[in-house]
């Protein structure tokens, strides 16, 4: 018995079959790995706003103690479009594959066959960018993606499947920019000040360039006045409640 002694179960059910089953469960493994040992603030400082290329994936790699296989969980984690990242080591399968939360279909396989024609198939000795390539090539639910390849060393590759070009160009393939990307948002810590700079994956925005805080911070409201011990409005960043502060003039 363990502590959630139907886990098992469910990943059965989730996988559809046993070797689906073990995929499954090594997807969550990925996961907890990712989300323990790769913080969101690693991802900030590697990441920024870029949109996500190999280099993003190495660079995770380089600065946190988890395997290739729970970066690649983690970077398409925070991927803002339909995308994968892929670990390639023969070039002829996948390795591995992450996909991101907006990618709808099913997750590629490991040791499924890649295009041989594809820029996926060249990764392991050649750096590309924003070339055309197939996810889930030869597979059910395949689309038309953006990739890019890096390779690392010998045994290894990087590759990141994106339905936005890395290098901005235009495509009927690619989606409309999602709209908290194109919002204009102010401190509510400093009105008036746009927050522009930075980036939090969390809440998808910029954080102020005075403090430094994003949309996940909210002043509160009608804090308890350490003077009278009541709860009442009072002005930003005052230390009293406004009643309290008319008493004392």
């Amino acid at each position: 018995m363990t502590v959630a002694d139907t886990l098992l179960d469910d990943i059965d059910v989730l996988g559809a079959g046993a070797g689906a089953a073990i995929q499954t469960e090594e997807a969550i493994c990925h996961r907890f790995a990712g989300n323990l040992l790769v913080p969101d603030a690693l991802l900030t400082e590697a990441i920024g706003s870029d949109r996500i290329k190999p280099e993003h994936v190495v660079a995770v790699h380089e600065k946190a103690t988890a395997s290739w296989e729970a970066v690649a969980v983690r970077v398409a984690e925070v991927m803002p479009t339909a995308g994968a990242v892929l670990l390639l080591r023969d070039g002829e399968t996948v390795a591995f594959c992450a996909s991101s939360s907006r990618l709808d279909s099913a997750w590629w396989p490991r040791d499924s066959r890649l295009d041989p024609n594809g820029p996926l198939a060249r990764g392991m000795n050649l750096r590309q960018t924003a070339r055309p390539e197939q996810y889930r090539f030869g597979l059910g639910y395949a689309r038309s993606m953006f990739c890019d390849t890096l390779p690392v060393h010998d045994g290894l590759a990087i590759g990141v499947l994106s339905s936005k070009s890395s290098d901005g160009s235009l495509s009927i393939i690619e989606e409309a920019e999602p709209a908290w990307k194109e919002k204009v948002e102010f401190c509510e810590w400093h009105p008036g000040v746009e927050r522009d700079v930075g980036w939090c994956y969390k809440c998808k925005g910029r954080r102020c360039p005075e403090c430094g805080r994003c949309g996940c911070s909210h002043p509160v409201k009608n804090p308890l006045c350490p003077k009278c011990q009541m709860i009442k409005p009072a002005r930003p960043g005052a230390g009293m409640c406004r009643d309290c502060e008319a008493d004392l003039t």
